[in-house]
């Protein structure tokens, strides 16, 4: 797969140009951030992102966004000029081959990639050196939670005038790529760090707000939330002997267990068959009765819920199942076929 850049360094150096060209006129207005049904968000719904948070913990999400990851670092990168044709000795590829001093082009796409997954909007920051509007000399990759396209709240006809960036606590105001500080017509503000500005790559338009992307993952919250429930109920039941807890109780009507006794016994288990004392022996020095209170993993097998997440989340990334190994796709899919269709 080759990704073509037709003359790559004429549209950095006339971007502002095409710009500053394209202002926008002044009887066209944009919507701000759209009111949600109400004005409300469910409350359950906020529990569920709070839980799953950036989603790098959830496996069912990060396994095939890993997998995309490493296939856009096999892609070659080639600028082509306007007939087609390989640009020898290209400024933009030299700077893409190594876009800073820390870290490569793989990396840069791998931070590109998950973002656009995750959250539909991918952004770099990118330093133009000392003068501030030079050719850019570095590219980094900036987190999609840190990034926020602005614009004035009482002027709707600015599509995009800044970039909110916020670093441990601090807030840095950066100029979209390709709009000059003293260009009042693109109402960048004054306050914008100098020699740094922002590419933003948008997978598709958000209705919700227009000057961003929208995430193929937006609407799979729950499937994602109950998968990752779901790892946490297993790793729980075998943490605790495989079963979800016992009742340990006396058989002799005549004996009565104190506070203490209860509490010695239970402390008791817990230490000597938990974990890797599971399957050891235990010696009761009276009539016990020892119950399973609840059900074993057998009859609390949550696979079928689970291939549902995997199923719903490789669809909405347009990475089959099978590709990257999940069980839901293994079951349904002649795996050889589908590695064919996907190289």
């Amino acid at each position: 797969m080759i990704i073509a850049i037709p003359n790559p360094m004429t549209k950095i150096r006339a971007a502002g140009a095409i710009l500053k060209a394209a202002v926008i006129p002044s009887n066209l207005r944009f919507p701000g951030r759209a009111n949600r049904f109400f004005g409300l968000v469910k409350v359950t719904d906020a529990e569920m992102a709070r839980d799953v948070g950036t989603g790098t913990s959830s496996d069912v999400l990060m396994t095939p966004v890993t997998w995309l990851q490493d296939a856009m670092a096999e892609a070659p990168i080639v600028a082509l000029d306007p007939k087609g044709d390989p640009i020898e000795d290209s400024e933009l590829i030299a700077l893409l081959a190594t876009p800073n001093a820390f870290y490569s082009l793989e990396v840069l796409l791998a931070g590109t990639t998950l973002s656009l997954a995750i959250d539909g909007n991918a952004y770099w920051v990118v330093n133009h050196g000392q003068g501030g509007e030079k050719v850019p000399v570095q590219i980094w990759y900036a987190p999609h939670m840190n990034m926020e396209p602005d614009w004035p709240d009482n002027d709707p006809t600015k599509f995009i005038t800044h970039y909110k960036y916020d670093v441990q606590g601090r807030q840095d105001l950066l100029r979209p790529f390709g709009l000059e500080l003293n260009d009042t017509n693109a109402g960048v503000p004054s306050s914008v760090k100098k020699g740094l500005s922002v590419i933003h790559f948008r997978k598709g338009i958000d209705p919700d707000n227009l000057r961003k992307g929208l995430s193929p993952l937006k609407g799979l919250l729950r499937e994602i939330w109950t998968d990752n429930e779901a790892a946490k109920f297993t790793a729980a039941l075998l943490r605790n002997m495989g079963i979800p807890g016992l009742m340990v109780s006396p058989t002799d009507k005549d004996v009565t267990l104190t506070l203490e006794d209860a509490k010695a016994i239970e402390e008791e288990i817990d230490v000597k068959f938990k974990g890797e004392g599971r399957g050891k022996t235990i010696v009761a020095l009276g009539p016990t009765k020892v119950e399973q209170f609840g059900f074993s993993p057998a009859d609390m097998d949550l696979s079928a819920l689970r291939n549902i997440s995997e199923e719903r989340v490789t669809a909405a990334l347009h990475v089959p199942a099978a590709v990257v190994g999940f069980g839901s796709g293994l079951q349904a899919t002649k795996v050889g076929a589908t590695m064919e269709a996907m190289v």
